[in-house]
């Protein structure tokens, strides 16, 4: 397996490189990448994919094995002065995504 961050990735959100947040259950680790705005699984062999690609203002934050869904927590970082605003996203077995928690 190679770096988990990826050195010629540019733009990332407030110039951070890096990985956010990071969960491990049944051979997977599941990452939430900042530099690229994505939330990416890596299996047992260490094949790396990415499972939600985000663009701007999303910025991928916390994530959470539960069961044999994915949690996938990413905030609108909007620099106008107001709150991030938080976006809850459920990714099922069969790969589907669903918003479960947006607010505007």
């Amino acid at each position: 397996m190679g770096d988990l961050i990826d050195p010629a990735v540019e733009n990332a959100p407030m110039n951070r490189n890096q990985v956010f947040d990071a969960d491990y259950s049944n051979e997977e680790l599941l990452l939430s990448y900042w530099g690229r705005r994505s939330f990416d699984i890596i299996n047992a062999s260490g094949k790396r994919k990415i499972i939600l690609q985000q663009s701007e203002p999303y910025t991928p934050h916390w994530v959470a094995l539960w069961n044999k869904v994915k949690l996938l927590f990413s905030s609108q970082l909007i620099f106008d002065g107001s709150t991030p605003k938080p976006h809850l996203t459920l990714l099922n077995e069969q790969n589907n995504h669903r918003v479960i928690w947006n607010t505007q």
